[in-house]
């Protein structure tokens, strides 16, 4: 395996360690393929490629040696690491591929934790960058790609697939020399944050009740994909845009709201509607924010390591509750815009949005000056909001070509298990250009039934209810 310098993991990769997020993430990229071994040695060929032109992927994260900080670093592993646990393993299945749209269930039916190559916590030994697991079915190939949280966030993971599709696809002759240095210069973009002054009259973001995450039983936690019709999504957003608009008593006056937020918004009323009954908690929402393109200078957007915020924003209980209830849900038609819902939806879109147009520059700055006064960055325990929403919708993987033996991939699966958690994943490419929206929500059986029966998603599916 190539080597390597050690080196520190940023202020923005500490951001994670000491707000407790430092697990393994895993996404499953689904190939299909008449020959499963040819592919399998596509893939470990690619892997080796990928390795040996940005060896910091086959690195671990570990204390730095004598540091009174507990930072972290990336370091080379030694080649018992690799023999314990190598780049890439194979299990097989004497199945066939599963359909497409039943690969998620069929993860949770045999379990999680016989399709990734690592736990969810990593080894107790070591903590590896990357590793990925070739579960392999008659007719193709469902792929693990782990990856150590404390060093790459969603936005890394659709450029490291990016770089190893062209590993698995140009052969030895691939060369990543412009992917190292743009990784290089930003990592110097993130350090030199911290010799920048925070702005004068900077005011820090309002942050949001968070709790301590309780515990929970992966197998109690269903999943669902739900399609999304796009033309649905654009008229809500325009019915909101309009109201806040015109309004100049609902306190959002000056605002407007984004797809995204729409879409965010949507899973919050229906979770709201499906958890209140049940006295379960609804009332704060945390996502994610990419600080790259936020950032002055912009970090380069191929840049493989972490640039994420974790933000959120809330609503009081009694507001939601009156909101809720001044509804009429049994209205809702499947044809006609749901009007009524236009000034809840548009209150918690536009507060989403405020958030993230806050999540700018001098927000940066003030946050790595604070993480980087800090005496020890020791990890603390997670703390979340009451729903959580990551938007994957920017990963590409559905773009790219990874060769003769493999072909392009044909289904995407995000993997973090949580209750009250929604993800929406990138469009596929179809003939006559993208497919429809594919939000993939979980939550415990009981509240999953209420949300599939909302009146409102059931609008926004429309005929891909």
């Amino acid at each position: 395996m190539a080597t390597f310098d050690p080196f520190l993991l940023t202020p923005l990769d500490h951001y994670l360690v000491v707000g407790g997020i430092g697990a393994y993430g895993c996404n499953y990229f689904t190939f299909q393929t008449p020959d499963a071994d040819a592919a399998l040695e596509a893939l470990q060929t690619g892997a080796a490629r990928l390795i040996r032109e940005l060896p910091f992927l086959g690195g671990e994260v570990a204390p730095r040696e004598n540091d009174p900080r507990h930072q972290l670093e990336v370091r080379p592993s030694g080649p018992d690491r690799f023999e314990s646990h190598p780049m890439v393993t194979a299990r097989r299945i004497d199945a066939p591929l599963p359909a497409v749209s039943e690969i998620g269930h069929a993860i949770d039916a045999d379990g999680d934790g016989v399709f990734r190559p690592l736990p969810s916590k990593g080894p107790e030994e070591f903590k590896p960058v990357l590793r990925l697991q070739a579960n392999m079915y008659h007719g193709g190939i469902i792929l693990c790609f782990c990856w150590n949280h404390l060093l790459i966030d969603g936005s890394a993971v659709s450029n490291i697939m990016q770089a190893f599709a062209r590993c698995c696809r140009e052969g030895d002759a691939v060369s990543l020399v412009e992917d190292r240095r743009q990784n290089e210069l930003a990592r110097d973009l993130i350090f030199d944050i911290i010799n920048r002054p925070v702005p004068e009259g900077y005011q820090p973001l309002k942050d949001i009740e968070m709790h301590e995450l309780a515990p929970f039983s992966t197998e109690d936690i269903c999943r669902e994909t739900l399609l999304l019709s796009p033309d649905r999504v654009e008229e809500l957003k325009s019915a909101c845009n309009n109201h806040l608009a015109s309004s100049s008593s609902s306190g959002e006056q000056g605002s407007y709201c984004a797809t995204n937020d729409i879409v965010m918004a949507l899973l919050w009323i229906a979770t709201a509607r499906a958890s209140l009954p049940q006295d379960k908690r609804c009332y704060s929402m945390n996502f994610c924010v990419s600080m790259g393109k936020r950032a002055q200078p912009a970090i380069p957007a191929s840049y493989m390591g972490s640039t994420l915020f974790l933000t959120g924003v809330e609503i009081s209980r009694d507001e939601l509750a009156d909101a809720l209830a001044a509804i009429d849900a049994s209205s809702t038609s499947t044809d006609t815009l749901p009007t009524a819902y236009i000034p809840l939806l548009s209150t918690l879109a536009a507060r989403i949005r405020a958030k993230i147009v806050a999540s700018d520059d001098a927000h940066l700055t003030k946050t790595v000056h604070e993480l980087h006064k800090i005496p020890e960055w020791d990890a603390k325990p997670g703390k979340l909001g009451d729903i959580l929403f990551s938007n994957l919708s920017f990963n590409t993987c559905f773009q790219h070509d990874f060769g003769a033996q493999l072909g392009r991939i044909v289904e995407f699966e995000p993997r973090t298990v949580y209750p009250s958690i929604g993800f929406l994943k990138p469009r596929r490419l179809v003939a006559g250009g993208l497919a429809p929206w594919e939000m993939t929500v979980m939550f415990e059986r009981e509240r999953m039934e209420v949300v599939k029966k909302d009146g409102l998603l059931g609008w926004v599916r429309g005929d891909y209810l």
